[in-house]
């Protein structure tokens, strides 16, 4: 919404401020001209460049999903970008523990159950880990040795595991973490969501505060040499 607030002053409001002081001859600071060219260009091809934009990133990222070791790359950036990453971490594993303690607690067979699990994670960098742990288990493995080597999840969720694998009751510890996750990621989104608002209020009340002030030095120094 801020982003289409400022589109449309710099398409729509400002030209019309720009025939205004081309009439008057009005002496321009350097901040109005840049202000003015940024108006040029946005109501001249740069409308399509802002436009387009947004298709041109999602069409790289569908291209780098769909290719050798895309989705892998992708995945791994998506749960290390800052602040994001962590939730998309969180909620990742809060998922492929509910899935997987749902089907122990089934009487699923555990390899088995994670080969479901797997297809249902959604995010390739776990596919591969769960892959790890799967071969670990048949060659007589633990649950949690693969995975912790596999460095994908908190050593809190490896060693809940372990408890649950060593008291029996590994599909309820899966359940365990899956509630913790989900809980914190829950209380994340919403301090962000709490965060975010009033960082774009002023955000956007800073661009639009200088578009003003650019706007209105022009007419300032008129009177200015008047007086």
């Amino acid at each position: 919404f801020a982003l289409i607030v400022v589109f449309a002053l710099l398409y729509f409001i400002v030209p019309q401020f720009m025939t205004i002081l081309e009439g008057e001859n009005a002496e321009k600071p350097p901040l109005t001209l840049a202000l003015m060219a940024m108006s040029e260009w946005l109501t001249g091809y740069g409308w399509m460049v802002v436009l387009s934009f947004p298709f041109a990133v999602w069409g790289l990222v569908l291209l780098i999903q769909t290719s050798p070791g895309g989705k892998l790359f992708m995945d791994n950036f998506k749960m290390h970008i800052p602040l994001f990453g962590a939730i998309v971490k969180k909620g990742t594993i809060a998922r492929f523990t509910r899935t997987l303690g749902t089907l122990l607690s089934a009487g699923v067979p555990i390899l088995e159950a994670i080969n479901i699990t797997r297809e249902t994670s959604g995010n390739e960098v776990f596919v591969r880990a769960l892959g790890t742990v799967h071969d670990g288990i048949r060659e007589g493995e633990s649950f949690a040795d693969p995975l912790r080597k596999a460095r994908v999840a908190d050593s809190m969720v490896v060693n809940m595991i372990d408890v649950g694998e060593e008291t029996g009751e590994l599909d309820k510890m899966l359940n365990k973490v899956a509630d913790t996750y989900d809980e914190e990621v829950e209380v994340t989104v919403a301090a962000m969501t709490s965060l975010m608002e009033p960082l774009l209020i002023i955000f956007l009340g800073v661009i639009v505060g200088t578009i003003v002030v650019a706007m209105l030095l022009p007419m300032v120094a008129m009177v200015k040499s008047m007086t």
